[in-house]
């Protein structure tokens, strides 16, 4: 992932050193103490992703393979406005009402 922003801090004195990925996605730190460290990334479009602890010895070249997730997304529609007739759903009773302009007669003789 070219661009990823990575946090590496330091669980034995809280400091924090930061880095972008490369090209290739690669990523280093180098002169790094011996200690306890955890690895953040955060990338565009993507999940963050965590190491939360590991252990760096003297003179010890690490390698962490990442892989990242793509980001879930959210999405909420929320509808208001005039409310329109109210549809009764509680019986199936059709109720109507007509003026007397509507009404049309029919004799048959």
């Amino acid at each position: 992932m070219v661009g990823a922003e990575l946090t590496l801090t330091s669980l034995d004195d809280r400091t924090e050193r930061k880095a972008e990925s490369d090209g290739n996605g690669g990523f280093e730190f180098i002169n790094l103490k011996a200690g306890h460290y955890e690895l953040a990334i955060r990338a565009n479009g993507f999940a963050d992703y965590k190491v939360s602890s590991f252990q760096l010895d003297a003179r010890q070249s690490l390698r962490l393979d990442v892989s990242l997730k793509l980001a879930s997304s959210a999405q909420s529609i929320e509808v208001s406005g005039d409310a329109g007739p109210a549809i009764n759903t509680e019986n199936g009773t059709i109720g109507d009402s007509k003026d007397f302009q509507q009404i049309f007669l029919r004799f048959d003789f």
